[in-house]
């Protein structure tokens, strides 16, 4: 059974925004969220390398419920518009916005809306016109 949505698979994915190791293909998809949010969404966790911390930013959040929201979102119909994340120390607690949507933190960093933010958006999509063949 592939990850595709007429097979009826939902799908959560995480991965840091400081990351460097995610497919082009990838890119190309997400230009698209409205199609994809039946069933695929991507959280991009602010601070965090490819699957983990960023020795720049060792104190990131990291998504801990991953599974448990996407239980909810498959046999409960919650559909996940954040993802609850713990800061390593002291262990606080952070949302984190599903793509394309970013995070933008108000009263004192307590208070989260998911904004669009075009800016940051463009800086993440790049051509890559140097090869003469698909790249995948």
């Amino acid at each position: 059974m592939g990850l595709k949505p007429q097979t009826g698979c939902q799908r959560l994915a995480t991965n840091g925004d400081c990351a460097l190791l995610l497919p082009c293909r990838h890119w190309s998809l997400l230009n698209r969220p409205a199609q994809l949010n039946g069933w695929y969404r991507l959280f991009l966790i602010p601070g965090d390398a490819h699957c983990g911390a960023n020795a720049l930013q060792p104190n990131a959040p990291w998504p801990e419920t991953t599974f448990p929201t996407l239980i909810d979102w498959v046999e409960k119909g919650i559909e996940p518009k954040t993802l609850n994340s713990t800061v390593r120390s002291p262990g606080e607690q952070q949302q984190n916005c599903g793509w394309p949507l970013r995070p933008y933190f108000t009263n004192n960093g307590t208070k989260l809306e998911c904004v669009n933010d075009q800016k940051s958006l463009d800086s993440w999509q790049y051509d890559l016109d140097a090869f003469q063949m698909l790249i995948l």
